[in-house]
């Protein structure tokens, strides 16, 4: 199933990956959620190219859950498979992931992620490590591998889950979350007693919202994630299965919720200071959640590491290139990236 909404630009590559698959017997529904652009034709056009195409045409634009939800309800297939209308396929993703949730009798399976920035045409990496062999995911690992502060994790996956169980268990995207969605619905599954496999190969290609080597949103108008509506909805997931969860697992998620709460307030203080409204950032500094400095001293680290990686990889690339110089007494990189000797 694909949700779209204003795709009429990427949706045809999105739908030709599925009609590309080696694994033919499936139906495709696509959902037309209520777009003001030329979707509806470019999706009335697709289904006539392919008999396997079925079309949903949304009244209204009501969020990619609700157009998620409505697809599931009109699925007639053994497993329902998840694709975002600016995402693809590999060639054998269905095929492959359907045959190992088969062989490990588990009710939802997924596969590593492409990484791709939409700006700079280029893929940029892997959501995980192309390493070791599959593994199975159940609810203490969720909780325990999700962190809302990552640029990546497996709240992010996009699944195939087994039709029958999800509609038994009442397991369906919740409609109040807006953002996260995928985190939500993979959250309830596994409350629902749901196993998961989550195999190494990387079958989905991933359009970053915000590309990691051009530093543009990927669709005009882009904005950034909205952590405190994030941080509402996880209020309300916390008390709808306060009764279902441990104690250590009801705690995971409230620290997610100040998590999320910390992000909130970081952004609004960057946009404080870039607007020069120092007065406001003072503030929102002094009244900050739980977890903000943490959360601070977390992300520097991350940029300190990151930037160690590219000067190990540019001091070796130039000794490979020009040699290795005299280490005594020099500089070994300069602010241009260039050997310098003493003056």
């Amino acid at each position: 199933m694909t949700p779209a909404y204003n795709a009429a630009h990427c949706l045809p590559r999105a739908v030709q990956s599925v009609l590309a698959q080696t694994e033919r017997d499936f139906e495709y529904i696509i959902v037309d959620d209520g777009s003001e652009d030329d979707t509806r034709a470019v999706v009335s056009e697709l289904a006539r190219s392919d008999n396997r195409i079925r079309t949903i045409f949304m009244p209204r634009n009501g969020g990619a859950s609700s157009a998620r939800n409505a697809a599931t309800d009109a699925a007639r297939g053994r497993w329902v498979a998840l694709l975002d209308a600016d995402d693809w396929y590999e060639p054998t993703r269905l095929q492959r992931l359907l045959d190992a949730a088969e062989r490990a009798d588990v009710q939802m399976i997924a596969d590593n992620q492409v990484l791709f920035d939409a700006k700079a045409n280029r893929q940029v990496g892997l959501a995980f490590p192309n390493g070791g062999g599959a593994r199975r995911i159940d609810l203490a690992e969720f909780i325990a591998a999700t962190d809302p502060t990552a640029s990546f994790d497996i709240g992010m996956l996009k699944p195939i889950f087994r039709t029958d169980f999800i509609r038994s268990r009442r397991v369906t995207y919740r409609e109040d979350a807006r953002h996260g969605e995928d985190y939500f619905v993979l959250l309830d599954f596994f409350v629902a007693g749901g196993h998961a496999l989550l195999v190494p190969d990387p079958l989905y290609w991933y359009v970053q919202p915000f590309g990691t080597l051009s530093r543009q949103w990927a669709h005009d108008g882009g904005r950034r994630y909205p952590f405190e509506h994030g941080k509402r909805v996880n209020d309300d997931v916390v008390a709808d299965l306060s009764d279902r969860l441990s104690p250590e697992h009801l705690e995971s998620l409230i620290k997610r919720g100040h998590a999320l709460e910390a992000l909130a307030c970081l952004h609004q203080w960057r946009e404080q200071l870039r607007s020069a409204n120092l007065r406001q950032a003072c503030r929102l500094v002094a009244n900050a959640p739980t977890g903000f400095w943490r959360l601070c001293a977390r992300l520097a680290g991350r940029r300190v590491a990151r930037s160690l990686n590219r000067a190990t990889y540019t001091r070796g690339r130039q000794r490979y290139e020009h040699g290795f110089p005299q280490i005594l007494g020099c500089r070994l990189i300069s602010p241009r990236g260039v050997w310098q000797k003493p003056k």
